[in-house]
């Protein structure tokens, strides 16, 4: 690739490649803006990493690349531990800690393995698999016998994970906002990536160094559970098949690019959600094939910064469309990590490539007017800078949508979590990066908190003070909802003044009247909200944690059992999966309303029904997902105090909800039960 082949060099270049420079910053962010983003991700990753018993978790897709633009989502892996596949013929060390798998490469479909069972590991895994490790459970459910061997399928695997609301996207499950999956470790690279000499071939050699390749080595590849799209009889067979990904390797290399390479990369994501996109190519040209396509190139102008300028950034994204438009061409997108495995095998051939081809001519040849057209570029030659405030109001939001810690489900575990994310609190000298630790310090704590069991020994009084003392910790970087928690722990305790005095100060935030407070984990905000939260927090110097003690506020999410809940809603945590979470506004006064009912003040009680009435009717900070649950909570507290009709009526208002909570239905069961009982029914 020629960096002189650029149009004609005339001034006009210069200021086009300039303005869509200016632009493409402006949406796609700074380079401060992407490490930011990507800082977060890898925090919670490494927090993740710690997992539970049976799996880690680990972020993947375009959220945690750097992006944040209209379509960037996060899916999160799931890896089972203590399960290594390894290649066929490897010697197989007998590990009761450690289930080796074998795996040979599909002669046909080159990106995708057979997985199964050496000899020595199937009488382990049939006498085993119903033990404590669920992840051998999960293992054995997903056996055949086929030729012989004791295969594991990769479509029955996948459908162990699958519940109501979710359906199949690709080897992920997805609930419509977020994809996840499950998969397997691949203990070293297949043969056929690494080559002889432990080298990736046709790697750019300033691109690959030896340090970088050390480290390229030292990721692992997964195995995924969807087999290739192939039509006919043959299909059958390919649903056993796994898919390799190199995801770890992946986020490597897009680490790597220089923040010119991946402006054009977030150039060529636009243009093909907004010019290149329609039913003819349609699951045929994916971000991961421009991003296929982008890595090739890197590697052909040996990471040129002659070719990968400022100036160039058109002319870059050309080479782009000419690359893809080659593959078109020959009807086969080589994988970057395998290219011997074609991306486009059974998706373009000669009856649909002239139609593909069609459209990306249409956009290599249709000049500047093309991306002028696309409406996220916003008529760019002529549209002005976003200013500081907004990029840092973005920025934040971003957090707030996305920062999270996954529970845990062994104290373990999360205390070694926790020990590293102090840690690297201490030597954290970034203000935002440190404001984000300091939030995921304060989720750990409060899981911490629920995990001290106070009801087993004598001990009771310091194992009270320590679980106080983590709520407190909490509080120090997200007060509202660690608040909402420490009012919880003065409830169960009967400490009840002490709990409406914590509780009362935390209401006078969460106003249903008022944008004061920003819900976290919802899927987007409105403009309301953004402008609102631009003008009071941003642009004045305030810290991350200064923002979100004022600002933020999430779901109250209860462990399995939790320790910190009122015996009125002790069924909700009780032996419970998936885990239980309460929107912050309706537990709050769900808890109040506990207080002045214990506390016989039947007025004040009263009244607190009613605000909590109208804060469902209102959905205020009520996301979707736990709307149910909210329904759940007040049709307790009406329970509580003996107005069963009403009581009844929220029960069925909440099995009736579009994602209806377990709870609800039988809580409903047993209140007509009792019902009938008495003739009241």
């Amino acid at each position: 690739m020629c960096h002189g082949e650029l149009g004609t060099g005339k001034m006009e270049d210069k200021d086009f490649n300039q303005k869509l420079y200016e632009r493409l910053v402006d949406v796609i962010g700074t380079e401060e803006d992407v490490h930011s983003r990507r800082d977060f991700f890898r925090i919670m990753d490494t927090i993740n990493a710690f997992g539970d018993k049976d799996s880690i978790s680990v972020s993947s897709g375009s959220l945690p690349e750097g992006f944040d633009i209209e379509g960037s989502d996060e899916d999160v892996t799931n890896i089972l531990k203590n399960v290594h596949v390894i290649p066929f013929g490897t010697e197989v060390a007998k590990n009761e800690d450690n289930l080796k798998v074998f795996m040979e490469v599909d002669k046909e479909h080159k990106g995708y393995a057979t997985l199964y069972l050496p000899e020595e590991e199937e009488s382990f895994v049939m006498t085993k698999g119903d033990s404590e490790h669920t992840e051998l459970l999960y293992v054995k459910q997903c056996l055949e016998q086929v030729n012989g061997k004791c295969i594991l399928s990769s479509s029955r695997f996948r459908e162990q994970f699958m519940r109501e609301g979710l359906s199949n996207h690709g080897p992920c499950l997805t609930d419509g906002d977020h994809d996840f999956a499950f998969a397997l470790r691949g203990s070293a690279w297949p043969e056929t990536v690494r080559g002889k000499d432990q080298r990736l071939a046709c790697k750019s050699k300033k691109r690959i160094t030896e340090e970088f390749l050390a480290g390229l080595l030292s990721d692992f590849c997964i195995y995924v559970p969807v087999g290739p799209k192939v039509m006919g009889p043959q299909d059958s067979g390919c649903q056993t098949l796994w898919r390799m990904s190199f995801m770890m390797a992946e986020k490597r290399f897009i680490k790597a690019m220089s923040h010119i390479q991946f402006l054009c990369y977030g150039l060529l994501k636009i243009v093909l959600k907004e010019r290149i996109a329609n039913p003819v190519t349609d699951n045929i040209i994916s971000s991961y094939i421009l991003k296929t396509c982008l890595f090739w190139l890197i590697d052909e102008s040996d990471n040129d910064e002659k070719v990968w300028n400022q100036d160039q950034l058109y002319f870059c994204f050309l080479q782009c469309i000419s690359k893809l438009i080659d593959f078109v061409e020959a009807c086969n997108c080589p994988n970057y990590f395998l290219p011997s495995s074609n991306l486009f095998f059974g998706k373009v051939a000669a009856s649909n490539k002239s139609d593909i081809l069609k459209i990306l001519l249409e956009v290599k040849n249709g000049g500047y007017e093309v991306l002028s057209s696309c409406k996220t570029l916003d008529q760019f030659m002529v549209t002005s800078r976003v200013t500081e405030a907004e990029r840092e109001s973005k920025l934040d939001l971003m957090c707030s949508r996305v920062l999270h810690v996954y529970p845990f489900d062994e104290e373990d575990l999360l205390k070694q979590a926790l020990e590293a994310m102090e840690t690297e609190n201490s030597q954290e000298t970034r203000s935002f990066q440190k404001g984000v630790i300091g939030i995921q310090i304060s989720s750990l704590y409060r899981q911490l908190a629920q995990m001290i069991d106070v009801t087993k020994d004598n001990d009771t009084c310091e194992k009270l003070r320590l679980q106080k003392e983590c709520l407190r910790k909490a509080c120090e970087s997200e007060p509202l909802t660690a608040s909402i928690q420490l009012g919880s722990f003065h409830v169960t305790r009967g400490d009840y003044r002490t709990a409406i005095e914590i509780l009362e100060s935390v209401s006078q935030k969460l106003n249903p009247e008022k944008l004061d407070v920003v819900l976290r984990r919802e899927p987007k905000y409105s403009a309301d909200v953004e402008d609102h939260y631009r003008k009071t927090f941003c642009g004045q110097g305030l810290s991350l944690q200064d923002k979100w003690r004022e600002a933020m506020v999430g779901d109250i999410v209860f462990l399995e059992n939790s320790t910190l809940v009122p015996e009125e809603f002790e069924q909700e945590v009780s032996n419970h999966r998936p885990l239980c979470m309460a929107p912050p506004a309706v537990y709050l006064h769900a808890l109040l309303f506990l207080c002045y009912h214990h506390l016989s003040n039947e007025q004040k009680a009263q009244e607190t029904l009613k605000n909590l009435e109208h804060i469902l009717e209102m959905g205020y900070l009520i996301r979707n997902v736990v709307y149910s649950r909210a329904c759940v909570f007040v049709g307790a507290c009406y329970e509580t105090c003996r107005d069963y009709g009403s009581a009844r009526k929220y029960y069925l208002k909440a099995c009736k909800a579009k994602l209806p909570s377990i709870r609800a239905k039988c809580r409903l069961d047993r209140l007509e039960r009792d019902l009938k009982k008495t003739g009241t029914l």
